[in-house]
């Protein structure tokens, strides 16, 4: 049986490569142009504060022109031409928009945030450092960076990490008054005076036991293992495999996760510590590494 290209190997020269980098790069030059265009709704607050203008333009180039640059590769090697006119198409859409020129939105002291600007950072950062490391230190040294099924997982982190955050972006309204009655004012003010550090491990030792319950749960009753069932499709392990889930998954356990931090009322920047290992952690425990 003849295979589709989404399920061959990926081999330099076809053209495919190049066309799926074009892609990458022009979805990610457009999502951070809307960033500029719209932080208070987009872009996480914590994260806002520290950001470099003249260094977020710089790289939202930079950005567009490699996705311009893989898309005009893309046709120069005669193959794949729908995925680089794809790339070079949301290239200029970036560019219409504004592009690295863009100006800074006005703001709409919006109360909650989607985190388009973590969803950018956290795929950028994953692929670089996962990427190193397993071409340094794989288990599996034949099976190549982009795996036949890479993209299909890639469409699973790109669908589940725009949900969790239009489901959190929900959820900062939801969750005061679904949950109000956790909240003890005495027990948030004690724990806000902690260090940081304190609030980081109460907070990841917290999560974790309430993740290992759902997962558990996730296992053993049926109906709840339909859903979970699609992590475990996975044939060949990597940082990205982590991200094969039925998006309703990640939207019940984050919500779980997250319950605890919000009844001790955990402070922005151990929250943020957090979010950051855990994606971390879901890359690692899955990479394929030695």
């Amino acid at each position: 049986m003849k295979l589709d290209d989404t399920d061959r190997p990926l081999q330099l020269g076809e053209g495919r490569i190049s066309g799926y980098l074009s892609i990458a790069f022009g979805t990610l030059s457009v999502l951070a142009v809307l960033c500029f265009m719209f932080p208070d709704y987009l872009t996480t607050p914590s994260l806002r504060v520290g950001y470099d203008l003249v260094l977020m333009r710089k790289l939202l180039a930079a950005g567009m022109v490699f996705s311009a640059g893989f898309g005009v590769l893309t046709f120069v090697l005669n193959r794949q031409k729908r995925l680089g006119a794809l790339g070079i198409l949301l290239t200029v859409l970036a560019a219409y928009l504004g592009g690295s020129s863009v100006e800074v939105g006005p703001r709409y002291d919006a109360p909650g945030f989607i985190g388009l600007d973590w969803f950018i950072l956290d795929l950028l950062a994953s692929a670089a450092l996962f990427t190193a490391l397993e071409k340094t230190v794989a288990h599996r040294r034949d099976q190549p960076i982009l795996r036949s099924d890479f993209w299909h997982d890639g469409r699973y982190f790109i669908v589940n990490h725009l949900a969790i955050g239009i489901f959190l972006f929900m959820s900062v309204k939801a969750m005061p008054s679904l949950f109000s009655w956790t909240v003890n004012a005495g027990l948030q003010e004690w724990f806000g005076s902690l260090p940081g550090v304190v609030q980081f491990v109460a907070i990841l030792v917290t999560a974790d036991l309430m993740e290992y319950a759902t997962h558990r749960a996730m296992h053993e009753v049926p109906a709840l293992w339909r859903f979970h069932a699609v992590h475990h499709s996975v044939e060949r392990m990597d940082w990205m495999a982590g991200s094969r889930l039925h998006f309703l998954e990640p939207l019940v356990t984050r919500t779980v996760v997250m319950l605890p931090a919000f009844v001790l009322g955990a402070s922005d920047t151990p929250l943020l510590c957090y979010i950051v290992w855990a994606g971390f952690q879901a890359g690692l425990v899955h990479s394929n590494l030695a």
